[in-house]
């Protein structure tokens, strides 16, 4: 079999990388909607990744990696919190954007001695969702009572999950490759997206892969910490919590790590969901976000689970609408499409993606082949799916260790981080137009 590094070397190494760029045309021609600036798009980005490759080729550019790779993460990590916290404030000077709004108002009602009421709704953010993160943005938003605080604490949580990939890649690749790689979960569109706005989500990514390493490296009080904060920032997140269980069934684990994730996630799911949620909201009978999302089924979590067993038709004609496939195309495309499926921690985000997929689903009042927010990568609701892609894509498609020379070794991995680096930065097309995705 022909090794990545052979392949790469060679006189068309450039050519392959149109491949990449055509994708977009690709799915945008199964979602239809192409927007008028992707032609730029790509004249623009093509001669960006062909002089990246032969930088990235380079035996310096690797050089400097294996030399520097620590300094690189924290300039880099650096200079992405002052980039994104600078673009993010730039288009949202008065926190104009739908989420940025709603959180500013009401980190000013907590100044006012109110409890996080929600602008239009007029009920406690917590009668939503429970994301007791957003209390992190009271002190500073005291100090400064002003929009930038919540990009400003944002963008830093972002930020934060560059090292905290670096830490995740580097029990597979070495030092030089997981630091190029670890930009790579920066770059990813669906977490590119989240500057546009701020939500708790933002939180996520950082929870997402302490929660992974956590378990990667059997430290089970890390672990039980990262569930905390996944739990602190969305419940939504208890979904990837409770899959651990799955994943560590199906890698033959230790039972405790089988039984531990799922019981706890699943608790604290139905406890939030069914107790904490309705409480905030003072209505008993009051549903939650996720099972208002699939009215068609039923009004409560429970209604909706019985109506998928008693109309599995709809269930299947809400899975296997065109949008979703096109869904399934972004998601894939800044992994080359089928690594992701190479790890089992990709099942980690089959809870979310179902959602995603089925949310919204009411033939008799919304058109079915209308494009939702949940499937769109403008927004929040594909971050931890995003995230969970781009790990399980890095852990599967790292080298193996087999026979060879050090060197050989060494160039082929190294070759392996260029190509997924390059494909996910081909991919930043996708964050930016909601409808026409």
């Amino acid at each position: 079999m022909m090794r990545i590094s052979s392949f790469i070397k060679k006189p068309f190494a450039f050519l392959w990388l149109p491949l990449l760029l055509l994708m977009p045309y690709l799915i945008f021609a199964i979602r239809g909607g192409m927007p008028q600036y992707l032609p730029t798009y790509l004249v623009v980005i093509y001669p960006l990744l062909a002089f990246l490759t032969w930088f990235l080729m380079r035996p310096s550019s690797r050089n400097f990696f294996e030399q520097k790779n620590r300094l690189i993460i924290v300039i880099g990590t650096a200079c992405f919190f002052i980039a994104a916290l600078k673009f993010g404030y730039a288009l949202n000077p008065g926190a104009q954007a739908p989420e940025a709004f709603n959180f500013h108002h009401e980190l000013i009602d907590v100044m006012h001695g109110g409890f996080f009421t929600h602008p239009t709704e007029l009920r406690t953010e917590f009668a939503i969702h429970f994301s007791p993160v957003l209390f992190l943005l009271v002190p500073f938003f005291k100090l400064f009572p002003h929009p930038i605080i919540i990009f400003a604490v944002g963008s830093f949580m972002m930020s934060l999950a560059i090292p905290a990939a670096w830490r995740f890649l580097k029990i597979k690749w070495s030092p030089s490759s997981a630091a190029l790689l670890a930009f790579g979960i920066a770059l990813y569109p669906s977490l590119l997206s989240l500057h546009r706005d701020f939500s708790p989500v933002r939180f996520a990514p950082l929870a997402i892969i302490l929660l992974l390493t956590a378990y990667r490296e059997k430290r089970i009080f890390l672990f039980c910490l990262s569930i905390t904060f996944c739990w602190m920032v969305k419940e939504t997140l208890l979904l990837a919590v409770i899959m651990m269980g799955v994943i560590a069934l199906f890698e033959r684990r230790n039972f405790r790590w089988v039984i531990f994730p799922s019981l706890i996630g699943a608790g604290l799911f139905i406890l939030t969901n069914n107790f904490l949620l309705p409480w905030f909201a003072h209505t008993p009978q009051m549903t939650s976000t996720i099972a208002s999302q699939f009215g068609y089924w039923g009004r409560t979590a429970t209604q909706v689970l019985v109506g998928f067993a008693n109309d599995p038709v709809s269930v299947f004609k809400a899975l296997f609408r065109l949008n979703n496939l096109a869904y399934l195309f972004k998601l894939c495309h800044p992994v080359l499409f089928l690594l992701p499926f190479g790890s089992p921690i990709i099942l980690a985000a089959l809870p979310e993606f179902l959602v995603n997929t089925m949310a919204g689903y009411n033939p008799s009042l919304i058109d079915p082949t209308r494009p939702g927010p949940w499937t769109s990568l403008v927004g929040h609701y594909s971050a931890t799916i995003g995230t969970i892609v781009w790990l399980s894509a890095t852990e599967f498609f790292a080298p193996k260790k087999n026979d060879g020379s050090l060197n050989e070794k060494e160039n082929e991995e190294w070759y392996r981080a260029v190509i997924l680096f390059l494909a996910v930065l081909s991919s930043v097309i996708y964050p930016t137009n909601a409808e026409s995705l």
